[in-house]
C-alpha cells in the first residue's frame, strides 16, 4: 500500500469558515481512494484464477508507479472524488458498485495523509466522504470554497519562492 509522508498541514493564513476545523482535520487525517491502473476489466463472474493473475499485474503495478491519480466517477453534477476514512467502508463501497455495474475493475486501495490530496479535493465537482456508507458526508461548498482558497495561497507562495523568470 502506498502511504504519504506527513509534511502538509491543514488550511493555512488564518482562513476561518466553519468548516476550517473539519478541513485541517481532514487535511491531517490518513484517507483512502482508489486508483485504476491502466488493465483491462474483468467481469463480475471471472474466475479465481483469472481474479489472481489480474491481482498479480495490479501488484506490479502499484510497486513500479510512484504517482496515482485518485479515480472518481461522473455523476449529473459533474465529477465526484469518493474518500474514505476507513478501509472497511472502502471495501463495502466496491462490493456494492461491483454488484450495479456487473464488473470487478483492478482498483489499487491507496491510503495516504489528506493533505497529499489537495489539489484533487480542490479541483473536482464534488467530494465525497465514505460514500455508499452511514457516515457517507460531501463537502459542502463552502468547504470546497476555502480548499481552493488553500491551493491557490500555496500556488501563490510557490510563485512568490521562484521569484522572476
Amino acid at each position: 500500500m502506498a502511504r504519504g509522508g506527513r509534511g502538509a498541514t491543514g488550511p493555512a493564513g488564518g482562513a476561518t469558515s466553519r468548516g476550517a476545523p473539519f478541513l485541517a482535520a481532514l487535511l491531517d487525517a490518513d484517507l483512502w481512494f482508489l486508483a485504476l491502473p491502466d488493465l483491462p476489466v474483468l467481469p463480475a463472474g471471472a474466475g479465481a484464477a483469472s481474479r489472481h493473475q489480474l491481482d498479480r499485474a495490479v501488484e506490479a503495478d502499484l510497486a513500479e508507479r510512484e504517482r496515482f491519480l485518485p479515480w472518481s466517477y461522473p455523476e449529473a453534477s459533474g465529477e465526484t472524488l469518493p474518500l474514505f476514512r476507513r478501509r472497511d467502508r472502502l471495501e463495502r463501497f466496491l462490493v456494492l458498485r461491483e454488484r450495479r455495474s456487473g464488473r470487478a475493475d483492478p482498483f489499487e486501495l491507496l491510503e495516504c495523509r489528506g493533505a497529499h490530496l489537495l489539489p484533487f479535493l480542490a479541483a473536482a465537482d464534488r467530494v465525497v466522504l465514505d460514500p455508499g456508507s452511514r457516515h457517507e458526508r460531501p463537502l459542502d461548498e463552502a468547504e470546497r470554497d476555502l480548499l481552493r482558497a488553500v491551493v491557490a495561497g500555496l500556488e501563490g507562495e510557490d510563485e512568490a519562492r521562484s521569484g522572476p523568470p
